[in-house]
């Protein structure tokens, strides 16, 4: 639409140039059959070649606008700036004390007792030397009458009888309720303590390892355990823990053997654990 405008324009505008030209063209002399009478006649002559030139660069069409470059928009090169790094002063290593865990207190292992069956305790014999009956005192007769040394042996008899059998009596009598001797007591204790030592063991678990504690037993005349303590420890706390808890599991154990008038009586005895 806006070519054909302007085509339209400028085709008059040639026209009217035209014919400019040809009015400043004309000869002086006059034109032919010009006149007042009639009609006037116009001659035309050729114009130059510029003029030529002129009315065809006027008469050509415009030229297309030429399509402008499309301009490339620059990649733009994103550099980071650089910071600068700050220093940073060294700061003190603090050393912070680390609150110590506590161990939880481990139960005290139970000792063993040793299973073996003691050695029974050897017999002790008697130190004290055997009480021999007093002889009888043999008195002679007086050479008197046959009736008076009758009399008289008879009364001198009943005399060294008497004598005789109360000393005798006497004698025996207080060596049966007199106290056991030393060595005696010793070796009923021994029975009695071999005794009790024989039941503990019995009573010890297996398994728990190899290990002798010594215990201190006290046990009435009647068996019944008075009390048990750790004597010498066997290095090892479990096993000490089963040998005290063997001795409360024992109970109760053997009388005192007839004889021996003790209330309660303490043993030291070795325990052993396989």
């Amino acid at each position: 639409m806006r070519s054909a405008i302007e085509f339209g324009g400028f085709l008059m505008l040639a026209t009217v140039l035209h014919g400019g030209v040809a009015l400043i063209g004309a000869p002086e002399g006059g034109v032919q059959s010009a006149g007042a009478g009639g009609a006037d006649l116009m001659s035309l002559t050729a114009s130059s070649e510029s003029v030529a030139a002129m009315v065809a660069a006027w008469d050509a069409p415009p030229p297309a606008p030429a399509a402008p470059p499309v301009m490339q928009a620059p990649t733009p090169v994103m550099t980071a700036p650089e910071m600068p790094i700050p220093s940073v002063p060294d700061m003190p290593v603090i050393g912070l004390a680390l609150p110590q865990a506590e161990v939880p207190p481990t139960a005290p292992e139970l000792p063993t007792v040793d299973h073996s069956t003691p050695d029974p305790a050897p017999k002790m014999t008697s130190l004290s030397p055997p009480v021999r009956p007093t002889p009888p005192v043999r008195t002679k007769p007086a050479k008197v009458a046959p009736k008076a040394s009758a009399a008289s042996s008879a009364s001198n008899g009943a005399k060294a009888s008497g004598a005789g059998d109360g000393t005798a009596a006497g004698t025996q009598g207080s060596a049966q309720v007199a106290t056991l001797s030393p060595a005696r007591e010793r070796s009923l204790i021994a029975e009695w303590g071999a005794s009790i030592r024989a039941r503990i063991a019995r009573n010890v678990p297996r398994g728990a390892g190899k290990g002798t504690a010594t215990l201190r037993v006290v046990v009435g005349s009647d068996g019944a355990l008075h009390g048990v303590t750790l004597a010498q420890s066997s290095g090892d706390a479990q096993i000490d823990r089963l040998a005290l808890l063997a001795v409360e599991r024992a109970g109760p154990f053997p009388a005192a053997p007839k004889g021996l008038k003790a209330h309660a009586q303490s043993f030291k005895l070795p325990i052993q654990s396989r």
